[in-house]
Order: structure tokens, then C-alpha cells, then sequence
């Protein structure tokens, strides 16, 4: 179904990939200097991690921290279009304003055709679709009011929420083993001038080995998204989709 205001607040496309070889941070560069006119904005992506540990013949914890960069982050001048060219795959999302799945898609195909020549892509691991949206909403809502999936309240508790979060993981047998979502929601709390928001986060994956050739990869993701848009509305009520009609 079509909504006018859909309340998507980002929407992303996750490509998990083998390499031949795994792309150095130089050659990500290299990649993301190609990209300069259509993603101008970028900047390195790292991982930080940090440990404790006892000293050695003492019972004092001495910390260690280390940082690795992971790839490149590219975006578009007005944000609305995101890269990230890293060394386990690609993933690129789209911002507000959203248009709609075939504009989406028909701008990650040349960005995933030039990263799987420059490098050396040998196949997808893992191939997801995730959807967030956060639908606004009065503080201290009601959540059966707006979502069929959500926290059961006890009626000896208030069934007023203005904070919440779940996360469930579903197989999908109907498009096979290799099939899972993974299903957020929760209320977000308004602060002036903002309102409070419905959290309700979708991410619908694959995890098996789709060939960089042909069609495969293209067939996957529009079922990923088919079904996002399945569980979607089998998650709102008739109270969300008049806001968002």
C-alpha cells in the first residue's frame, strides 16, 4: 500500500560480501574518489574497542585501547543518499525524503557494480533490507492503539508508555531456511518541539551465497522487500495508517 506520508526515517540496503582478497583502506579511497560528484561528503569509518585487563602479578586493571578503520562513509550534499564502502561489503541508504524502492534500488546498482569490479567481489554472503520508521505520536500513548506488535502491559499497569523497547527475531519458512527479520519497536519520548515517536524498525535478511552474476542478488533483495512491506502492515493498526494516508 502506497502512504503519502510513510514515516520512513532511514532505509538501507546491506550487501555482506567475500572477496578474493579484502579491499585495503587505500583502495576504498580510491573508490569512493571515483564517486566525488554524486557523493561528494566523506570521511573514514572506524572501530574502536576498548579492554580491561589484570597487570601482571597485581590485582590493578590496566585498560588498552585500540581503533582500526573499517572503510568509507560517502553522502550526498543534501544527506539524503549514504555509502559505506567497507572492507565486509556495502551498504547504502536513503534519507528523507523518500521516493520509493525503484529509484532506491536503480541508485545502489552502478555504486554495487563499481565495487565489485574495483574490488573483486566474489560473492554475497549476506543480503538485508531494513526499513526504520518512527511515526509521531502524542506522549504518553497507548501502544495497542497504534501497533498490533508491541509490549503487553498488565491492566493493573497504567497502559500509558512514554518509553519502550523489544526486539524479536522471526524465521521466515515461506521464503526459506536462509530467511530471518529481525523486528524493533518502541516509543522514543518527545521534547519540545518534537513529539514522541513509535519506533518500529524492520530488518528482513538472507544469509546465503548469491552469485555477483545475473540476477540473483536483485531477485532476493525485491522479496526482502516484499516482505518488509508484509510485516509492516500486519505490525500497524488502522490509527497509523490514517496518519501516515
Amino acid at each position: 500500500m502506497y502512504y503519502s506520508r510513510a514515516p520512513i526515517s532511514e532505509a538501507v540496503i546491506d550487501l555482506r560480501t567475500d572477496f578474493l582478497v579484502p579491499p585495503t583502506v587505500a583502495e576504498l579511497e580510491a573508490l569512493a574518489s571515483k564517486l566525488g560528484d554524486t557523493l561528494p561528503l566523506r570521511q573514514q569509518v572506524n572501530s574502536f574497542a576498548f579492554n580491561l585487563a589484570a597487570a601482571e602479578n597485581s590485582a590493578e586493571l590496566v585498560g588498552s585501547s585500540s581503533s582500526s578503520t573499517l572503510g568509507m562513509r560517502l553522502s550526498s550534499l543534501g544527506n539524503d543518499r549514504v555509502l559505506q564502502l567497507l572492507r565486509h561489503g556495502l551498504a547504502y541508504s536513503h534519507l528523507p525524503p523518500y521516493t520509493n524502492w525503484q529509484t532506491f534500488l536503480a541508485g545502489l546498482k552502478p555504486l554495487w557494480a563499481g565495487f565489485v569490479a574495483d574490488c573483486h567481489v566474489q560473492a554475497v554472503s549476506r543480503a538485508a533490507v531494513r526499513y526504520i520508521n518512527r511515526i509521531p505520536v502524542p506522549n504518553g500513548v497507548e501502544v495497542d492503539d497504534y501497533l498490533a506488535l508491541g509490549a503487553r502491559i498488565p491492566d493493573q499497569i497504567s497502559k500509558q508508555v512514554i518509553g519502550y523497547f523489544m526486539q524479536v527475531v522471526v524465521p521466515l519458512p515461506d521464503l526459506g531456511p536462509q530467511y530471518r527479520a529481525v523486528i524493533n519497536t518502541g516509543v522514543e519520548p518527545g521534547t519540545a518541539p518534537n513529539p514522541a515517536a513509535l519506533l518500529l524498525d524492520i530488518d528482513v535478511f538472507c544469509e546465503d551465497r548469491l552469485d555477483v552474476a545475473g540476477e540473483d542478488i536483485w531477485a532476493v533483495l525485491d522479496r526482502l522487500r516484499r516482505k518488509k512491506n508484509e510485516i509492516f502492515e500486519a505490525s500497524i493498526t488502522d490509527k497509523v495508517r490514517e496518519l501516515i494516508r
